[in-house]
């Protein structure tokens, strides 16, 4: 089955349960999940199936197994990080998975690129990313839902993209990773040429250009990937300095320039015009 092959949520003899089928009625996941956000009916649009499995619990890591990602084949990819209100942003094309009470990080394909052998991880920046190898979740306020908890420990390292460690820290940062620490440590690296010449192609765009603007031109352009083949994409993220994602941009591109895909916080790639349509 392709990409393009129309997909819906569908409910059998519990109507609270939702599995997925093509426009044919070929049965592509069985009704015994949970939808969520969905109804009966109901196209899928996105690249990611998220689904509500109602017999998964939260570990003592406080990690929730509930919510499960599926390829448009139906094949499980794994739990995502439940960050906030929903599964955990992509951020410079990757995300936070969890599994057996650790964390990893997943690509925007569905790969686990970096395997779940952390306590907690912390998003990427510029590169990198803060995680901690003997972090327990505890409570601080029982009273205070949004407050309540967290991770505490005290062996943090910083990993870089292949998930080798670049730096070994004797106790955690107080902000977590931004400019200054990295260039004191030597872990922003610079762009090739081509890959300047690409974040220029970029940065002529409306949208950039306007990130920019309202940020005062505090953003910064990381080259998340590198094409594995000749004529492969780019990814270059324009984000806020020192920021979380809720603000990233994200392009893929090729190397001549030419091809330019935008892909958003949930991994759907689709052309700028695309793109644009829905702003």
């Amino acid at each position: 089955m392709g990409q393009k092959d129309d997909l819906y949520y569908f409910s059998a003899y519990d109507s609270t349960l939702f599995g997925v089928k093509t426009s044919t009625g070929k049965v592509i996941i069985p009704p015994i999940y949970g939808g969520h956000l969905a109804n009966a009916g109901e196209k899928i649009t996105d690249r990611e199936i998220l689904l509500i499995d109602k017999d998964a619990v939260t570990d003592t890591m406080g990690y929730d197994y509930r919510y499960k990602i599926f390829d448009r084949n139906g094949n499980l990819l794994y739990v995502p990080y439940w960050y906030d209100n929903g599964a955990d942003y992509y951020v410079e094309g990757l995300r936070r998975f969890v599994e057996n009470g650790k964390m990893g990080f997943a690509d925007h394909n569905g790969k686990k690129v970096i395997p779940a052998k952390y306590n907690m991880v912390e998003p990427f920046y510029r590169g990198n990313a803060l995680v901690c190898l003997d972090c327990k979740y505890v409570h601080f306020n029982d009273n205070d839902d949004d407050h309540c908890c967290g991770y505490v420990g005290s062996r943090y390292t910083i990993i870089n993209r292949t998930g080798a460690i670049v730096h070994e820290l004797k106790e955690k940062l107080p902000y977590g990773l931004n400019d200054s620490i990295l260039t004191a440590l030597n872990l922003i690296q610079p762009a090739a040429a081509t890959e300047l010449s690409l974040t220029h192609t970029l940065e002529k765009i409306k949208e950039v250009q306007d990130l920019s603007k309202q940020n005062d031109g505090n953003i910064c352009a990381v080259v998340a990937e590198r094409p594995a083949e000749k004529n492969g994409y780019y990814l270059i993220v324009f984000r806020i300095k020192e920021s979380y994602s809720f603000g990233d941009l994200s392009f893929l591109i090729k190397p001549d320039g030419k091809t330019i895909l935008h892909l958003d916080n949930y991994g759907n790639i689709e052309t700028l015009a695309a793109w644009r349509k829905k702003q």
